[in-house]
């Protein structure tokens, strides 16, 4: 991950560390695996890849896609509305 440990590597100094440049790109590529393997991943961690990518990914075609899935897992999601995961109106 990019050379930075984590607290689960035992480096409690990540909380004073500024975070490195490049965080969205490793959350962008995070949230793409979610999305590419959705079968296997709760929807409330879906919909929340699916906000990474509406913010972060700069292909508009991706950005389109993700918002949808986001529209039907709200649609089917039992609590789940599309203002309470950050989906347009």
């Amino acid at each position: 991950m990019s050379g930075a440990r984590t607290l689960a590597e035992g480096n409690a100094d990540t909380l004073t560390q500024p975070h490195l440049p490049e965080w969205p790109q490793d959350r962008l590529a995070e949230a793409r695996g979610i999305v590419a393997d959705v079968a296997h991943h709760a929807d409330t961690l879906v919909l929340l890849a699916c906000r990474v990518i509406c913010a972060h990914s700069l292909d508009p075609l991706e950005r389109v896609e993700a918002l949808g899935l986001m529209q039907l897992l709200a649609a089917s999601t039992p609590n789940a509305s599309l203002s309470r995961v950050g989906g347009a109106s």
